[in-house]
């Protein structure tokens, strides 16, 4: 899968409440909380309404220890909800599990911060 540690498969049907596919969501359990990006999953081999799938990680994230079912299902309590501007563009970017993707994205909002004080200090170096 893409970048397996940053994904969160719902059902189909459900990914349009959540906003759509490639969405930041947040996923709450035991008061514990992480951001992912939805995607879906139906059809042959797909997962029921009330399903969600997650990687190993994740749930250890989200300090989901039940035993798996018959079914090799994790029963837990989630609460899956689209994630606001300010927790998809920074707190999600800034805990991504990929390195490569979270080490860029900080260097570039570095990148963004020295620039907004070089431009207030060239306009401060104008004017005096």
């Amino acid at each position: 899968d893409y970048d397996a540690f940053s994904v969160v498969r719902v059902n189909t049907n459900l990914l349009k409440s959540l906003g759509g596919r490639g969405v930041w969501v947040k996923l709450t359990s035991n008061k514990k909380t992480i951001y992912r990006n939805a995607l879906g999953r139906g059809g042959a081999g797909g997962i029921i309404k009330e399903c969600i799938e997650l990687d190993y990680d994740s749930r250890l994230d989200l300090d989901i220890k039940t035993a798996p079912d018959n079914e090799g299902f994790y029963p837990c309590e989630i609460t899956i909800e689209p994630a606001s501007f300010i927790e998809r563009f920074v707190i999600a970017y800034f805990k991504h599990p990929d390195p490569r993707f979270r080490i860029t994205y900080q260097i570039s909002f570095v990148s963004v911060l020295l620039g907004i004080i070089a431009l207030g200090l060239g306009i401060i170096s104008i004017y005096k």
